[in-house]
């Protein structure tokens, strides 16, 4: 790598950092499964808790790897939970995906179009978002580069090593392995090791534990498919609604369906212009279609495989309208997808919101949000002791909650840690952090997520009527959809 390249690289990741910085301290992704990793990956150093298995999917007993655990122990650690020094691990972990892009796009191609593919991964707002969500799926993003890399350099071994650890970071970027499988077919052996190495806590999770993931994603996640009926159109739809989403949230477009009208303008460019070294680009980026064959969850951030081939097809593009006199148009776009990304970006900074809120259930996702919540608890309860309650989902669960206040008691020491009142669901992370009480204090807040119509109706009802017979409402505030109560204890 020459002077030139190493300088151009050094710009485009400090241009990177200062985007991802951007945004601030706090202002992580923060709902329940980022508190209840928190106090997992706390436990490896603190409690010598070494694990197999890493965050549950949505199907109970079919995990994640637990590579982020490890990558994150230290920093969570030092920081005593604070997710600030962790979030910082991730954005450089992020960054760090640059090297692996550049060398894939200039084997690939060239240096320029190389230039044009980490620029665009550099101020995309995808990956400002995706280096600031503290989870496992982040952690797959330079793996996965990385393993493409060697993919086409055809070291095997290293390519499928690197699928593997990308797959522990999500469990179903395992429907590329059947794309390794076929293609080096011949090299059977490094592809099945090099996987198997990568994944290798999960064999043993699966051994030690009586080999519950492979029954789970064989009765569980496939076997369902025989019990409900899925839509092949609306599955079709559905992958198109993601398709326009992934191009949106690159800068092409304002809305989702302008998103998705400039990706079908991009192919049919690339087919008028097609090369054979587009082939493999265009089948990654196509192969994440096989997930919407199935009953798979309707979340953003499991789209992030289908952005990392995208901004190499884009850089193609702007090349090759360079390379055919058209450099005014090659500009323009160039600059429509720079305003794109930072108009995007500023929106979800102003509304506090993340992708927009797609398809997300609550407004308050940040840790920051969170804070300001507590913030807004204590500025009515003063002093004084209270208690606590709060009507929201997981229901009776108190991680989420447990995290913020540690952390808000921990840069606020005067400020006093509530009882809590009301049910309490027994058996997850931080159960001990608040005290129970079945009395209330004389000031006693209430807390209802903006979420709370997601749980039983009779035991919404149940929950509020003993909130009523025992306190009554002084005064309420909202924020980002929070209903934030004051109450006083009834005397009987």
């Amino acid at each position: 790598m020459v002077k030139k390249e190493k300088i151009f690289l050094t710009i485009i990741f400090v241009l990177g950092l200062l985007l991802r910085l951007l945004p601030g301290p706090d202002r992580w992704s923060w709902i329940y499964d980022q508190a209840r990793d928190a106090y997992v990956i706390r436990s490896i150093i603190s409690e010598k808790n070494l694990v197999l298995v890493g965050p549950q999917t949505d199907y109970p007993g079919l995990n994640h790897g637990p590579l982020s655990y490890y990558l994150l122990a230290p920093f969570y650690f030092l920081a005593h939970g604070d997710p600030n020094l962790p979030g910082l691990f991730m954005i450089s972990l992020n960054l760090s995906s640059i090297l692996p892009l550049y060398l894939l796009t200039k084997k690939l191609f060239n240096r320029q179009v190389a230039y044009l593919s980490i620029f665009l991964f550099a101020i995309s707002y995808a990956q400002i978002e995706y280096a600031r969500w503290i989870f496992n799926f982040s952690v797959a993003i330079p793996l996965l580069l990385w393993s493409y890399y060697f993919f086409i350099k055809d070291k095997i071994f290293a390519a499928s090593l690197f699928l593997g650890l990308a797959i522990q970071g999500e469990i179903f970027l395992l429907y590329l392995l059947p794309l390794y499988l076929i293609s080096k077919f011949r090299k059977l052996a490094q592809v099945l090791l090099g996987v198997a190495l990568g994944l290798s806590p999960l064999i043993l999770a699966e051994f030690k534990f009586n080999f519950i993931a492979s029954r789970t994603f064989v009765t569980g996640f496939l076997g369902g498919h025989g019990k409900d009926y899925v839509d092949a159109s609306y599955n079709l739809w559905r992958y198109l609604d993601h398709l326009g989403t992934v191009m949106k949230f690159t800068g092409a477009g304002l809305s989702y369906p302008m998103g998705l009208l400039a990706l079908i303008i991009l192919l049919v460019f690339i087919a008028l212009n097609y090369k054979n070294k587009l082939q493999l680009v265009l089948l990654l980026f196509f192969s994440h279609a096989i997930l919407f064959t199935f009953h798979f969850p309707d979340k953003v951030f499991l789209d992030f495989a289908v952005f990392l081939p995208l901004y190499v097809l884009i850089a193609y593009a702007l090349f090759t309208l360079y390379k055919l006199k058209y450099k005014f148009l090659a500009a323009l776009i160039l600059l429509g997808l720079i305003a794109g990304n930072v108009l995007t970006l500023r929106s979800n900074l102003a509304n506090k919101t993340l992708f927009d809120g797609y398809h997300f259930t609550q407004q308050a996702m940040f840790f920051s949000s969170k804070l300001e919540i507590l913030d807004q608890v204590y500025s009515l309860v003063g002093e004084d002791e209270y208690s606590f309650s709060v009507l929201g989902t997981p229901y009776g669960v108190r991680t989420v909650w447990a995290s913020v206040f540690e952390q808000y008691l921990r840069r606020h020491p005067e400020a006093k840690k509530p009882v809590w009142h009301g049910f309490a669901a027994n058996g997850y992370p931080a159960d001990d952090f608040f005290s129970k009480s079945d009395a209330l204090k004389n000031k006693h807040i209430l807390i209802i997520e903006q979420n709370q119509d997601l749980i039983s109706p009779y035991i919404r009802e149940e929950f509020l009527a003993e909130q009523n017979s025992n306190s009554q409402v002084v005064t309420e505030k909202e924020l980002y959809g929070y209903k934030i109560q004051l109450r006083e204890k009834i005397s009987n």
